[in-house]
């Protein structure tokens, strides 16, 4: 159910539903409305994926089996932390690891064949693309949000532009 927080001219506030009703109390009409959001909107990846485009970069950059030490230490983080961050990368068949004291990850495709989109849904899971920027719900267009229409072509811009930047077009930044 959509919520608005009604304030009112004394900066009392209540929530109110769809109908503009609170416990059976119609809202008057000279009430302010402000949408109440239940998360906020975010456009930014996970630092486990961006350390997974990290590491799928470095193992490219070094053509070598790389001790999790190592690989680590080149990305900025801990051994401990790697492991789960190549966990997803192992499973796609992207990374090679060989445990025991001589182990290591080897890459053993070519960055130019994993966009960032691989990466991505590999490490974070499918997009849900039915989500609703707005409001905690399913958006479609039968019963759009406000941001439906112009959300739902950016997105798609985004998805196409990060399905057709592949690893081996990124740089690492120095850190």
């Amino acid at each position: 159910m959509v919520q608005y927080l009604l304030l009112l001219k004394k900066g009392n506030s209540a929530i109110f539903d769809n109908n503009f009703t609170y416990k059976g109390v119609q809202a008057p009409r000279h009430v302010r409305v402000c949408i109440v959001y239940s998360t906020p909107m975010r456009l930014e990846i996970t630092r486990k994926t961006d350390l997974a485009i990290r590491a799928l970069i470095v193992l490219d950059q070094q053509a070598q089996k790389l001790k999790a030490s190592m690989l680590a230490g080149h990305i900025s983080t801990t051994s401990g932390f790697l492991s789960q961050v190549m966990t997803p990368l192992v499973a796609r068949g992207w990374v090679r690891s060989d445990p025991g004291p001589t182990g290591g990850y080897t890459l053993r495709v070519q960055t130019s064949a994993i966009s960032v989109m691989d990466v991505i849904e590999a490490v974070e899971g499918k997009m849900h693309e039915t989500r609703c920027v707005l409001f905690e719900r399913v958006c479609n267009a039968d019963d759009p949000c406000a941001m439906h229409g112009p959300w739902g072509r950016a997105r798609a811009d985004m998805i196409r532009e990060l399905r057709m930047t592949t690893l081996n077009q990124l740089q690492l930044p120095v850190v």
